[in-house]
């Protein structure tokens, strides 16, 4: 059932929710970086001036005042004396700890919801979905039996792979044997790499699956948001992509919306957002661990270091591009807000 949440309180969820995902993000790199003897001086959930903090051996572990985030401060003359090899541990730290959440946290969710797997009845009809433009209604059966697919569940994942596809589902409606074809959208949230029909099914409480099971489903349906957003990565620029990237404000207000339909939802796209700052991190910017990766390894090719005079006008010139570039989406996530602010 959906939830009624004040709009602030919408904000500031989804706001906490981006901001602990960086923030593991980053703690992966202060474990990393202390185990190898790299000094950290700071450990920062926020940015700007600190509120709280409080200093435990080298490091001062302090909670500023934007909680957008977070960073951790290394001691890079430590860390260049590092074999190439543990510079790359700590590099990719905080991508594997993104991979380790995002994999935890469908575990969690599927082990939860193990006693309700999908029944063949739908129980929710999405207004102006594919759905429901077809005809589609609630308390519909779907004739497994007479299906392509053995399960609803299969059902799903097909959907999901098939945007701009049509799929007949043959329903049953009390006396009536019904055929009827669902053209499939473009998911809402995550554009053409997922597909869309609108329907939400019933839950079987007689279906009980293990922690095997559960841990098994986590780690394929893992696998399946890998792919699909490193698909849209590549395809970033992409003419069919181009309308379907937001910035910081749109990532917000879609969080903040998944926690108005409930606590699934909501870790849910947690896990995505996971997965995509994962990626993000691995692109070949500058001041990005992908950068930073790109940069240690031709050292280590070359045998010497850049200059840090190179490495600081590289690192302000990916800076200055980077903003204008955020700049840029978050003007479209603003004009996409008005819109449908002024539709509701």
């Amino acid at each position: 059932m959906k939830r009624t949440l004040h709009p602030y309180f919408s904000l500031v969820v989804g706001l906490l929710g981006i901001s602990f995902i960086i923030c593991i993000h980053e703690f992966g790199h202060l474990l990393t970086a202390k185990y190898f003897g790299v000094r950290v001086p700071v450990f920062s959930i926020g940015f700007g001036p600190a509120l709280i903090w409080k200093t435990i051996g080298d490091t001062t572990y302090q909670i500023a005042i934007l909680l957008l985030g977070g960073y951790v401060q290394i001691n890079l003359d430590d860390l260049s004396l590092l074999p190439y090899w543990k510079k790359m541990v700590i590099m990719f730290a905080g991508i594997f700890v993104n991979f380790i959440f995002a994999l935890g946290t469908l575990f969690a969710l599927l082990f939860a919801m193990r006693r309700s797997q999908p029944s063949n009845t739908i129980e929710q009809v999405i207004p102006q979905s594919p759905a429901d433009k077809a005809g589609i209604k609630v308390n519909d059966d779907i004739d497994i039996t007479r299906m392509t697919q053995s399960s609803v569940a299969q059902l799903q994942d097909e959907v999901n792979q098939s945007v701009g596809k049509t799929i007949n589902f043959y329903i049953k409606r009390g006396s009536q044997q019904l055929q009827i074809p669902v053209t499939v959208e473009k998911h809402p949230f995550y554009g053409n790499q997922a597909g869309y029909a609108g329907l939400l099914f019933k839950n079987d409480p007689h279906i009980v699956g293990s922690i095997g099971q559960s841990l098994k489903n986590a780690y394929k349906t893992l696998v399946l948001m890998t792919k699909t957003v490193a698909k849209s990565i590549v395809s970033f620029g992409s003419k069919d992509n181009r309308v379907n990237i937001v910035g910081p404000i749109g990532i917000v207000q879609m969080t903040g919306n998944s926690a108005q339909q409930g606590w699934h939802p909501y870790l849910f796209l947690l896990a995505i957002i996971s997965l995509q700052i994962a990626f993000f991190n691995l692109l070949p910017i500058p001041f990005f661990d992908g950068g930073q990766i790109a940069r240690y390894t031709l050292e280590a090719i070359m045998g010497k270091s850049f200059s840090p005079q190179l490495i600081g006008f590289i690192n302000f010139i990916a800076l200055v591009l980077f903003l204008a570039f955020i700049f840029y989406l978050s003007r479209s996530d603003m004009r996409l807000f008005k819109k449908e602010k002024s539709k509701n």
